[in-house]
């Protein structure tokens, strides 16, 4: 397997781990019983990010296809309206959905499908949960707490049955029907 960069690097494992300072090792399929250790973002908030902090476990994956390998499903979609001006690449989406309504409108998506374009169909599963990534700095974004602070206080959701409600911010989702998808593209909430 091979990452290609930004830059049209191309990186292996080796030129991976050379880069990160550490062996890794690519894959594309979740090892049986992979978890994911999340970090209970207002301890990480109150603590700092370099402090020991309680987290939950959750299996790698689980709402991805047999075969593929996600931490949690393969697409990540947010509208404009719910990043309220803060810059898309602190939160990671696929796809960022011009919305001029009401912001976390995505929580109510769920269960629902969206087409993209001429195509494009996806399947809205849950309401993403927000760790305390965004709150790192990424690229020329400096580190800023209030990333995660804003969506702490403005949207707490129960984002799957039998968690407790989480800061969230965009939906995941799935695809129904493929499609090539560019900027302008029209969107249709069924």
């Amino acid at each position: 397997m091979r990452i290609t960069a930004p830059d049209g690097a191309v990186l292996d494992d080796a030129g991976l781990s050379a880069l990160l300072g550490r062996p890794v090792r690519l894959i594309a399929e979740r090892p049986p019983g992979a978890v994911l250790r999340r970090s209970v973002p207002e301890q990480v908030l109150a603590a700092g990010v370099g402090a020991e902090v309680d987290y939950t476990v959750q299996e790698f994956g689980s709402a991805a296809e047999p075969g593929s390998f996600f931490d949690f499903a393969p697409l990540h979609l947010v509208t404009t309206a719910s990043l309220a001006g803060a810059p898309a690449a602190r939160y990671r989406p696929n796809l960022v959905i011009g919305h001029d309504g009401r912001p976390y409108e995505e929580n109510t998506w769920v269960g629902r499908e969206i087409s993209v374009g001429p195509t494009l169909r996806l399947r809205v599963i849950a309401p993403t949960p927000r760790c305390a990534v965004p709150t790192l700095a990424h690229g020329p974004l400096p580190a800023d707490p209030e990333a995660l602070r804003r969506i702490a206080r403005e949207n707490r959701v129960v984002p799957l049955p039998g968690m407790a409600p989480l800061p969230c911010v965009g939906a995941y989702a799935e695809v129904v029907v493929p499609g090539e998808v560019g900027t302008g593209d029209a969107v249709t909430l069924r």
